[in-house]
């Protein structure tokens, strides 16, 4: 096997965000909780792992442990600075996108070229290359990123005109309603006990969108949320998602239950009233109870223990707020168990897909339409002794110079209104649309 080299080194703190926008002469991503302070940048790739067909999630466990045979590393860091596989699965990974979609994997996770992460004011840079180690000395890692900012600035044009734009939805609004009261007809017939439905939105714009501008916009409005992205040449599918999957650190698993959505109130009171019909509802308790049910018994497969409280909070961010019961754990077997065990046995969700899962899958692929592609898929990352940070990628779009397509669901369960659910991904479609349309 050729050996991968890794060289790592600290550098000067800096934006990566900046750094992702300024670097798209490669394959990029991007993960940032805001909150936490915690951010990761990886560009281009050494090494990949593909998922394919019906195990994609097998097959990227067994290439972490080829990866880490060829490693070899030099330099001290702590464990957070790398390296890192970066990547993760679409919706629906054993199925190849196209159309939109085109030029994305739909499970990968890579190495990156160049490796930048920051926690708690730090940064840190690790270079990789095959089979001796990389050029430069890595005391210069700070000086080649500026240069390869400096190469890769585009000239901005300063545009002073209105900018313009034109919506349309992926189908009429009717047809939505139709397909929520054909998921509530299932869920009579026993097939389904729960149905996430979900539709897209096409923005074009008078002039091409900025991705750095969409992900500072959504940055500052959702600083308690995930800032994710995934680049391939001109396309960039990213978002604001306030749903972590599952987080692995040192036998610990953290992950979220979040189902039941509420708009958020206009004033201090009216946001408490809309915040306690959610907390009472009914339908809305039964949706999350569902998603915690699945959520626990994923975990006990590979958990001693298990805590949750026995209802839910809230979850609130701007314009919308949502149920939410986060679970904590231990493994049985560190050793033997990574986080993409855990991400194999949790994706998808209830939160986004339905249950049981696999009727639910079948019945979406025959009924739904829309070809989600990385949409309610698993971002993140993990080190290379199995720990890491998956999120489902939530609130997002798909953004190709001048169009963004945007994605919002509802969970269908017994007692869905279908206007109450269209209502449901107009709230969530404003999320990115905030971002995107700031004028």
């Amino acid at each position: 096997m050729t050996p991968l080299h890794l060289q790592r080194s600290a550098i000067a703190p800096r934006d990566l965000l900046e750094l992702f926008a300024a670097s798209d002469e490669y394959e990029r991503f991007y993960w940032e909780r805001p909150d936490c302070g915690e951010a990761v940048l990886g560009l281009g790739a050494v090494a990949r792992i593909e998922g394919r067909g019906a195990s994609p999630f097998g097959d990227a466990a067994g290439g972490l442990g080829e990866i880490r045979a060829r490693l070899r590393t030099q330099g001290e860091a702590p464990p957070w600075a790398g390296p890192l596989l970066v990547g993760g699965f679409a919706f629906d990974s054993g199925v190849p996108l196209s159309g939109r979609w085109a030029g994305f994997p739909s499970a990968e996770l890579v190495l990156p070229e160049r490796l930048l992460t920051s926690r708690g004011g730090e940064t840190w840079c690790c270079r990789a290359g095959l089979g001796s180690a990389p050029s430069g000395s890595v005391s210069t890692g700070g000086c080649e990123l500026d240069a390869a900012l400096h190469s890769s600035a585009r000239e901005v044009v300063a545009d002073d005109s209105p900018p313009a734009f034109h919506a349309s939805a992926d189908r009429p609004l009717a047809a939505y309603r139709g397909l929520v009261e054909e998921a509530l007809g299932a869920i009579r017939e026993g097939d389904l006990e729960k149905v996430v439905v979900a539709r897209s939105c096409t923005v074009i714009g008078s002039r091409p969108f900025e991705t750095l501008g969409v992900l500072r916009s959504l940055r500052a409005l959702h600083p308690s949320c995930t800032i994710f992205a995934l680049a391939r040449g001109p396309v960039t599918f990213l978002g604001a998602t306030p749903e972590r999957l599952v987080r692995l650190e040192k036998g610990r698993v953290h992950a979220d239950a979040v189902a039941g959505t509420a708009p958020r109130g206009r004033t201090p009171q009216q946001d408490r009233c809309l915040a306690r019909e959610l907390v009472e509802s009914k339908k809305d308790q039964e949706e999350h109870a569902v998603v915690v049910r699945c959520v626990l018994e994923a975990l006990a497969r590979h958990c001693g223990s298990l805590l949750a409280p026995e209802s839910p909070g809230l979850l609130q961010t701007d314009g919308i707020q949502h149920l939410h019961t986060p679970i904590e754990g231990r493994l049985r077997d560190p050793s033997n168990t990574t986080v993409l065990d855990l991400v194999g046995d949790l994706h998808p969700t209830p939160a986004v897909g339905g249950a049981p899962r696999e009727t639910a899958l079948a019945w979406l692929r025959s009924h739904e339409g829309l070809d989600r592609g990385w949409y309610t898929g698993s971002l993140g990352w993990l080190d290379l002794e199995g720990d890491g940070e998956f999120t489902v990628a939530l609130r997002s779009l798909l953004l190709r110079g001048s169009e963004a397509t945007l994605f919002a669901g509802a969970g269908i369960v017994a007692g869905s209104d279908p206007d109450a659910e269209l209502l449901e991904t107009r709230l969530k479609l404003r999320t990115a649309l905030g971002a995107l349309l700031e004028i």
